[in-house]
């Protein structure tokens, strides 16, 4: 008989599952895994791609689940799932206006053959298609130079569309922030004063903070916060960024030693067993070995450090983490600024025409209306006289006679006899889109400078340096940053300014300490489009003088396929892609973005990725592009372009017609 007592750990695990002996080791792991496991971020200051994000409950409320990754502090099953997973985050880029040249916009914002099928409704002009194909063929070698112009404005950003777009200039804006938050640090004494007494205390007892103290906060966080007491705002805005690239690392390290499917996924498996958690004090080799930890959590030691650490905590040097940095920029790590936003509920949208009364209504009724008034005014022509006013009577009836036999009656509701009915035509059209306005509850689970600093005024700083008119000298100023806002699914714009921004401190149940320093911020902020108006395109970008321009490069790359000399492959292929780079079909795969392609992007809910990185609009694109171009040779629209002709509506009028 066994003496060893029985623990309430080894019962309870037998009693409401099966026993872990029993099934495999995935399958038990199945049992309790979390979303949580495979994140990387995580709550500490830039561990997130939100500036802002929730703080996380106590330590042994919702315990932070080892991350894949050891660089992560981890996330709680709850609040992975059910905070973070929820929650909506707007991305912010900020820049200033480019404009194009007058030539450029000219050229580009205007299309004949659009505004034709608008006006009229018809559609592939043989006349036109034809002065398209001689304006093709014409300039040919000067189409590929085109073509390639157009790729590189694409390919650089460059809206030749627009009178002017936003050109980003993050640098500048993380300068501003920068600012901002070094300023408050200073002000709150986070950076210890220079030719200060360390020895002397300030307002109510409360000692100055000093280069030991300063230490202290770089260690907690030693790639965001200098030894000296800054905080380096250039490195907080792509710390998330290179914790992901640290992550991508290891995981490509699994798949590249891995000879098989089977020994990926070993390996994986590996990784997920292991389960390490680093916090960058302490390093644990289980999840098990984490839980003991909690019952010596004030045996751990600071781990002394030079500031030389990256994401995960190991030593680097200056080379090595200058390379880390360029890679974080080369993934865009800090072109966006990352809110987590209140939610904002329902989303609608309103569009609205407007019609006015034709000028030549007004005229034309007002001849008529004249005419009656002097018709009135004279007694309607008689004299009184009877013979006379028969006589004028019968003139006025032959008069009307001829001109009802030569259709020249109309010429009669002149005189004063009938009013013009002219329908009302087009005036302007308007777009109520979904309004850009946005809360922000910035709260701070501490009372301390520290923490009132990191969770408040960082992302304080943020918006501020996003709304604030920039100084020009010490007593002038310009514009604020233009920007660009996407909320996936919601709303997006491309550019925007900050129209005001509302700051309301001592938020919350405890809204300030008794040094009467705030604990709860409210931000209030609203995102003006200053490009509002949306219209939408009359044709699906592909037609006839497009299939035709294309056969014609088609039969040139034959012909180069079958020439005997080089200079006749080289001159044939080059008219080919002269020819095809030439047509519009092919201009489209470099279209720039409009009101109208920003609002069918946010009913699909794009993702920022597939908006903003260039490969990613190049594929879609073209992949709209072919689309149209087989729609367009479809048997559906053949007939329906033929049958809209007019020979063929004038066979189908003796049609039955649809019964409905």
């Amino acid at each position: 008989m066994s003496t060893s007592p029985l623990r309430d750990v080894d019962w309870v695990r037998q009693s409401f599952m099966l026993p872990k002996r029993t099934i495999s080791n995935s399958d038990a792991l199945r049992r309790t895994l979390s979303d949580a496991r495979f994140k990387f971020t995580d709550t500490t200051l830039g561990g997130s791609f939100a500036i802002n994000p929730p703080y996380q409950f106590t330590r042994f409320a919702d315990i932070p689940v080892p991350s894949l990754f050891a660089g992560s502090a981890g996330l709680g099953r709850y609040y992975s799932e059910a905070i973070e997973d929820n929650a909506q985050l707007i991305h912010m880029r900020f820049g200033v206006p480019q404009f194009n040249s007058l030539l450029n916009y000219f050229f580009n914002f205007f299309n004949p053959q659009a505004a034709r099928m608008a006006r009229t409704g018809r559609s592939y002009d043989l006349a036109f298609s034809l002065g398209k194909i001689t304006g093709t063929l014409f300039p040919l070698p000067v189409q590929l130079f085109t073509a390639a112009g157009a790729a590189l404005n694409f390919l650089m950003g460059r809206d030749t569309s627009k009178y002017y777009y936003l050109k980003p200039t993050m640098p500048l804006y993380w300068n501003a922030v920068n600012t901002i938050a070094n300023g408050i640090a200073v002000n709150m004494g986070l950076v210890p004063r220079i030719m200060s007494n360390a020895e002397k205390s300030t307002v109510k007892g409360e000692p100055e903070y000093t280069a030991e103290i300063g230490r202290r906060y770089q260690r907690l966080n030693p790639e965001v916060w200098h030894e000296s007491g800054e905080i380096d705002i250039y490195s907080l805005a792509s710390r998330a960024q290179r914790i992901a690239n640290e992550q991508r690392r290891e995981l490509n390290k699994a798949l590249e030693t891995g000879e098989s499917a089977e020994a990926v996924q070993a390996k994986i498996q590996s990784m997920v067993d292991a389960g390490r958690y680093t916090d960058t004090k302490r390093a644990f080799q289980s999840y098990e070995d984490y839980l003991k930890s909690w019952h010596s959590l004030n045996d751990r030691t600071e781990q002394e450090d030079d500031g030389s650490v990256d994401v995960i905590g190991k030593k680097m040097s200056f080379k090595e983490k200058t390379l880390k940095f360029f890679e974080a920029e080369y993934e865009d790590g800090s072109q966006f600024v990352t809110f987590h936003v209140e939610h904002t509920g329902t989303v609608s949208e309103s569009f609205s025409n407007s019609a006015t009364e034709p000028e030549i209504s007004s005229k034309l009724n007002g001849l008529s209306s004249g005419a009656r008034q002097a018709r009135f005014a004279s007694a309607d022509g008689q004299t009184g006289i009877g013979f006379i006013d028969d006589m004028l009577q019968m003139g006025g009836a032959f008069i009307e006679g001829v001109a009802s036999a030569v259709n020249l009656q109309g010429l009669l509701a002149f005189s004063g006899s009938a009013i013009a009915d002219i329908p009302k035509m087009w005036d302007s059209s308007s777009a109520d889109l979904p309004k850009s306005d946005y809360q922000i509850k910035l709260r701070t689970p501490y009372g301390n400078d520290y923490s009132r600093f990191t969770d408040l005024f960082i992302p304080l700083s943020m918006l501020l340096a996003g709304s604030l008119p920039i100084s020009t000298g010490k007593q002038s100023y310009t514009s604020p940053f233009l920007c660009e806002v996407y909320d996936k699914g919601r709303t997006q714009t491309r550019l925007g300014m900050i129209q005001n921004l509302q700051v309301s401190r001592g938020e919350g149940n405890l809204g300030w300490t008794r040094d009467m320093k705030p604990l709860g911020i409210n931000v209030s902020f609203s995102v003006m489009d200053l490009s509002s108006i949306m219209h939408m395109p009359i044709t699906a970008g592909f037609d006839l003088s497009d299939a035709v321009e294309l056969a014609g490069a088609a039969g040139l790359a034959a012909r180069a396929a079958n020439a005997t000399s080089v200079g006749g492959v080289i001159g044939r292929a080059g008219g080919a892609l002269g020819l095809a780079a030439g047509t519009d079909f092919a201009k489209g795969f470099f279209d720039s973005d409009t009101v109208y392609s920003d609002y069918l992007a946010t009913l699909a809910s794009l993702s920022l990725t597939e908006q903003v990185y260039t490969m990613q609009k190049l594929r879609i694109n073209m992949t709209r592009q072919f689309s149209s171009m087989n729609t367009w040779f479809s048997a559906s629209h053949f007939t329906n372009w033929v049958m809209g002709s007019a020979p063929a509506r004038l066979i189908s009028a003796k049609a039955v017609g649809m019964s409905l």
